[in-house]
């Protein structure tokens, strides 16, 4: 069914920000978007003028709906749905992803939501896989082990910045959802008022090159606030050298160090290597996202 004749789907403009703020805020206290948090959406908001594959629907000029890939969201306005709005925005998603290497479009339906299953069903999605969110259950020993007399544990400095984008699109480019970053990304995260680079250890060899790394976070706007090893990679030449472990005992030293004893993490289902380790430290699931995305 086509869209309404007046709908365009666009690019983000400097303009939409108010009115897609509220669209979003308005769904989570709606219970729309069960399974994300304010703090998610807090994120994602201030992030509108960098975010990538971020598409808006704009209907007798006014932004009504958006779509953004790398989040894995699709939210339309409750007065336009059903007019053909939220299926012209995953086509021309899917169209724009094609020729990009961050495709194919995968979309996260809100937990318990007949009405979005009802949705990507009807354009033609079916459930792929999971993701999940685990949480550390266990407060055994984090001791660090000692490090191959080859790579040694470095700290995080801007000089960094530009090795360190190519260290986490290397690390994850054969992840079964890669993972891709840009400058901007990266910069905007950077510049934050609580960006704190003792959050990030990098590995090195000798020679300087960047062979591992580990992102720590965490979110004070609940109590208890709730620490995250946000991303943990290794290069592939240097995996099965105990080091993504290592870097993953270290995520978890630094966050109690802190104070911060609620630690959780997100994996794809179908990463079982990770998967593997991540229970081997005492990482359990709390939390399953359903992964939907069209059948090739």
């Amino acid at each position: 069914m086509p869209g309404p004749s007046s709908l365009i789907i666009r690019t983000f403009q400097t303009a939409d920000a108010e009115p897609l703020s509220a669209l979003l805020r308005n769904s989570l206290a709606a219970g729309e978007q069960s399974g994300h948090t304010t703090n998610d959406l807090v994120s994602f908001i201030g992030a509108f003028p960098i975010a990538r594959n971020f598409l808006v629907a704009e209907l007798e000029d006014e932004p009504v709906g958006l779509i953004c890939s790398d989040d894995r969201l699709i939210v339309v306005r409750p007065d336009v749905r059903r007019r053909g709005v939220g299926r012209a925005l995953v086509e021309a998603s899917e169209q724009e992803l094609a020729s990009s290497p961050d495709g194919p479009l995968v979309l996260f339906p809100p937990h318990g939501s007949d009405g979005a299953l009802a949705f990507l069903e009807a354009v033609g999605f079916h459930y792929d896989h999971s993701f999940w969110r685990f949480g550390l259950t266990s407060n055994g020993d984090a001791t660090l082990p000692e490090l191959p007399d080859n790579v040694a544990l470095t700290g995080y400095e801007e000089a960094d910045i530009l090795p360190y984008i190519e260290l986490i699109n290397s690390a994850f480019a054969g992840h079964p959802t890669p993972i891709r970053v840009t400058l901007e990304q990266i910069e905007h995260n950077h510049s934050k008022q609580n960006f704190d680079p003792t959050a990030i250890a990098i590995l090195r060899t000798p020679e300087g090159d960047m062979v591992g790394f580990c992102v720590t976070g965490v979110n004070r706007d609940v109590e208890p606030p709730v620490g995250s090893i946000s991303l943990v990679g290794v290069l592939e030449a240097y995996r099965g050298r105990g080091l993504g472990r290592w870097l993953l005992l270290w995520g978890i030293a630094r966050l109690r160090s802190i104070g911060i004893e609620t630690i959780e993490l997100s994996v794809d289902a179908e990463n079982e290597n990770a998967v593997g380790l991540y229970r081997s430290v005492g990482f359990e699931p709390v939390e399953e996202w359903q992964q939907w995305m069209r059948l090739s």
